[in-house]
């Protein structure tokens, strides 16, 4: 089972070097459905490969499961796009026009969690401080003061006051939560 993994993660890797499409097999809640897709990235996180890229039908990015794509196989669909392209494309479109800007100090040593879960809406800045600068939608509230409470008491400073509160309510959510256990 490991080696057919080992032949998905390469067949992904080449897919992308080479800026080819795929059609995949994937399974979802016991359910196979296929794509017709062009990866541009592959990554991990706690444990978990997985491997972004355009479908055609939907002209939608999507993010998939490694260890959920049971077939694959090379296409020739045309046009295909450059990986720069399917880059920049993609990070236009985790913006909306109500995007909400955020700034996150946070102590040095923290930076390393900072770098074993991040993502595309956000950069790390070193220099007198460490921030985390960034952007989140409407809608992402709740995800992004869970990303944030991650970092505990490595946290120096947050703005927007807003996500400051919601960090707040959920903190003491939690707080009364045990309270009556």
């Amino acid at each position: 089972m490991a080696f057919f993994w080992y032949c998905i993660f390469n067949f992904i890797e080449k897919s992308i070097l080479n800026e080819n499409t795929c059609k995949i097999q994937y399974l979802k809640n016991d359910k196979q459905k296929s794509y017709h897709v062009q990866f541009f990235k592959i990554s991990a996180r706690f444990g978990q490969w997985y491997a972004t890229g355009i479908e055609f039908n939907t002209h939608k990015y999507r993010v998939f499961r490694c260890d959920r794509i049971i077939f694959m196989e090379e296409e020739e669909l045309t046009p295909h796009f450059s990986i720069d392209e399917l880059i920049s494309r993609s990070l236009e479109i985790y913006q909306s026009e109500k995007r909400i800007n955020f700034e996150v100090e946070i102590l040095a040593q923290a930076k390393d969690l900072f770098y074993k879960e991040q993502y595309p809406s956000m950069t790390l800045e070193i220099g007198n401080k460490t921030v985390i600068n960034g952007f989140y939608n409407t809608g992402e509230e709740e995800f992004i003061a869970n990303y944030f409470m991650r970092f505990g008491h490595s946290v120096i400073s947050v703005k927007p006051e807003s996500l400051k509160q919601i960090i707040q309510d959920k903190v003491e959510n939690l707080f009364n939560y045990y309270q009556k256990l």
